[in-house]
């Protein structure tokens, strides 16, 4: 049997004589990028070796080990397969636009790399951040590799749920000042709220959360949509975590959202609320318009909301065990106007109840069309409430411009007193708006060529070190500035405008494929929050070794349901 019936981009064909296993067991190639998803999604996170001293060490080692291997094998098994397939059968590999960002964001990386005045340490790139060309060659390989052999086995989304409540259940644990692993041991309280769970540095974890946390959402949320329960559709759904009829599964996603949102508003990153924000709102837009999936999402809201009140009685009861959070994930949890959030969505989620029911019984038809009043009430509700939606976020840059002009205090008012957007403030998010300033100066002072190319992969340290040692010294007291802590600027800073451009178009056409196939792969909606959150999540962060191959996984395996909508999950 020729191997170009099993490989490539186009449905299995049925077979007579061994057709049942053909249609059920996986190819070499599919076995190994099952291998690499199952070790990022479901080790990865909980590996680490001589626990907090050398989290960052240990964790990039883990994924470039495992990442190399796996793709070298891949290769080899595809050069092999190539070599004992006539060249008659050869099929010319069929690019998506995506692709092409993809491949284009890979040539700008190299090229960066060429011209940088910094190639021997631009390969691997800055100390304990090892962001270089290496990491961004395996970032698209991994997304190569699961866009083209990705299946539709769900033992793998098991796995990464499973880990996912470990992980999850740890940081919670160590807000609490339990440590089950010992990962505290002579480490003092103060640095102890900069590290939790098994990934390690605080920002690193709410990284993971912002790719991970989305991606279960979408589930629960599409998992028992009537589209999903149609087995056209079904087939059609890679994550179909939530079979009909199956209420447990079902439970159990629910339970460990409620633990992932646990974690989240106790984890102090502000950064968090802006990812999931933009995850709560791309569903919102979607669930408004469907009986079902507007029950789901105003379930989203109560498991989030009672995670987040449950967490401040816990931390009301037990004072002594919280340590010194952020005043904002102080005030989601503690405070007041939670409670009356929560009530006016307990309300709200009461009423859709006997909407639903009533309709239920006027109409026979709820289980195959979207009830027209419904609908009609619904849609209009989603123009009002995005047109103002809209015109806040027009809003955010004429504030940021305000603020950065002095027109406008930073530190008071609406913008509290964290300082957000003060760009001469040291105390605004670790001095980031200090930071963004700094660095879109020596952007500005950079040649030509390095406008377009940039300093190299990862090389922000050591274009600093060369050119603005003293300054950076007087800034951050010793310590060295690795990156923008704004991925997108870091981008911008390291691969040029070229390089910007492509990464960003990444991650727009990622969006905008996810979101046009979701009809037919609603899970897909699973995909797109999770891009979003992790673009919006890194306006304030950066990339790095624990959530980066994650989101390239996310954007491979939305990659393949576009490819084969036609496969069926065996």
């Amino acid at each position: 049997m020729s191997s170009k019936k099993h490989m490539g981009n186009t449905a299995k064909k049925k077979h007579t004589g061994n057709s049942a296993v053909s249609q059920t067991s996986l190819m070499p190639h599919e076995w190994i990028v099952q291998a690499l998803m199952t070790a990022m999604l479901g080790i990865f996170p909980l590996y680490y070796q001589d626990k907090y001293y050398n989290m960052g060490d240990a964790k990039y080692q883990f994924f470039r080990n495992v990442t190399l291997l796996l793709l070298i094998a891949l290769s080899v098994f595809l050069a092999f397969d190539k070599l004992i397939t006539p060249p008659k059968d050869w099929r010319r590999p069929k690019l998506s636009f995506l692709d092409g960002a993809v491949l284009a964001y890979m040539a700008a990386a190299v090229l960066s790399w060429i011209f940088s005045p910094f190639k021997s340490d631009a390969w691997i790139g800055s100390h304990e951040w090892y962001m270089g060309l290496l990491s961004q060659l395996l970032f698209v390989g991994i997304y190569f590799a699961v866009s083209r052999f990705c299946t539709r086995r769900t033992w793998t989304l098991w796995i990464m749920g499973a880990s996912a409540a470990v992980v999850f259940l740890i940081a919670y644990l160590h807000r609490f000042k339990i440590d089950p692993l010992g990962l505290y041991e002579n480490i003092s309280d103060h640095y102890q709220v900069l590290f939790l769970g098994t990934i390690g540095q605080a920002t690193w974890y709410s990284s993971y959360i912002a790719v991970i946390l989305p991606v279960i959402m979408g589930i629960y949320l599409v998992g028992l949509h009537k589209d999903a329960r149609n087995p056209a559709r079904r087939a059609a759904g890679l994550f179909s975590l939530i079979p009909h009829g199956e209420k447990m599964p079902h439970i159990l996603t629910g339970l460990l959202l409620f633990l992932g949102f646990c974690s989240a508003v106790t984890q102090n990153s502000d950064s968090i609320y802006i990812g999931l924000g933009l995850a709560f709102i791309l569903f919102l837009w979607f669930s408004m318009v469907n009986p079902d999936m507007w029950k789901r999402y105003v379930e989203l809201c109560l498991i989030a909301l009672s995670a987040a009140k449950f967490t401040g009685l816990l931390q009301t009861a037990f004072p002594e065990r919280v340590p010194e959070l952020d005043s904002l994930s102080l005030a989601v949890t503690k405070g007041t106007f939670g409670w009356l959030i929560l009530a006016v969505t307990a309300a709200v989620y009461t009423l859709t109840l006997y909407l639903l029911r009533r309709q239920k019984r006027a109409t026979a038809a709820l289980q195959d069309s979207t009830p027209q009043n419904f609908a009609s009430f619904f849609y209009r509700l989603r123009t009002v409430l995005f047109a103002v939606l809209g015109v806040v976020l027009l809003l955010v840059p004429v504030v940021m411009w305000l603020v950065s002009t002095g027109r406008i205090s930073g530190d008071s008012g609406i913008l509290g007193s964290a300082g957000y957007l003060n760009f001469d403030a040291k105390s605004w998010g670790s001095g980031r708006g200090q930071t963004w300033s700094y660095c879109i100066r020596i952007f500005s002072e950079y040649p030509p060529l390095m406008k377009l190319f940039g300093c190299g992969p990862d090389s922000l340290t050591f274009y600093s070190e060369a050119h603005h040692a003293a300054e950076i010294a007087s800034m951050w007291n010793g310590l060295k500035l690795t990156n923008a802590h704004n991925e997108w600027l870091t981008a911008l800073i390291n691969y040029g405008f070229t390089g910007a451009a492509a990464y960003l178009s990444v991650f727009i056409l990622a969006v905008f494929r996810t979101l046009k196939g979701w009809k037919e792969s609603p899970v897909l909606l699973a995909a797109a929050a999770a891009v979003l959150s992790y673009a919006g999540h890194n306006f304030f962060c950066y990339q790095q070794a624990v959530c980066t191959p994650l989101i390239f996984i996310v954007i491979g395996a939305a990659e393949y349901i576009c490819r084969n909508p036609e496969r069926a999950e065996p």
